[in-house]
């Protein structure tokens, strides 16, 4: 399921924010088994930043967007998850929970070598289970590579082309390459 390391398992989502906010470091919680979560790199950093700056720039009235310390709540029929993704986006006035977000509109990931796979499968998985999401876009950061999955298109796969805008309709912004990746070489 996961390449990440399990910190504490068998605890409660109580036992899991209490835990969080005793420890410096990050843990996603998925079905009562904690996982720390690995530092990001400066080129992760910058692009998920460059992203955040731009879509909070340009972002619909009543929308909020977070970067990355930011939890998203998921529950379903496997369970209550909880993850850190790199930008949420939520437009829901009724999604202002102190702890988490659980109603995003929009999601986005800066994958690595050893987060693709969770992105592409594990979170691709839970984060279409929310009724809100209209679209989650995984940002290459090794390479120039961004896929986009839409609701609108039962989650199929789409992917830009190096000289393509990333556009974003659940949130009417367009954002260009070059913008998310601003001062990244490859």
């Amino acid at each position: 399921m996961s390449d990440r390391a399990v910190v504490l398992p068998s605890m409660t989502p109580q036992e899991y924010f209490a835990f969080e906010e005793k420890t410096p470091l990050k843990h996603e919680f998925l079905d009562g088994v904690v996982y720390a979560m690995v530092g990001a790199s400066i080129r992760h950093n910058t692009i998920s930043l460059n992203i955040a700056v731009a879509l909070r720039a340009k972002k619909p009235r009543g929308c909020e967007v977070f970067i990355s310390d930011v939890k998203l709540k998921v529950k379903h029929a496997a369970g209550e998850f909880y993850y850190y993704p790199d930008v949420v986006v939520s437009c829901s006035q009724s999604d202002r929970d102190p702890l988490f977000r659980e109603q995003p509109a929009l999601l986005i990931e800066v994958a690595s070598p050893s987060t693709a796979r969770t992105d592409r499968e594990e979170k691709l998985n839970a984060y279409q289970q929310i009724p809100s999401l209209s679209e989650y876009v995984i940002v290459g950061q090794d390479q120039p590579l961004i896929e986009i999955y839409r609701r609108r298109n039962n989650w199929a796969r789409e992917v830009l082309k190096p000289d393509e805008d990333l556009v974003l309709e659940s949130v009417t912004i367009t954002l260009s390459q070059a913008q998310i990746y601003e001062e990244i070489s490859f």
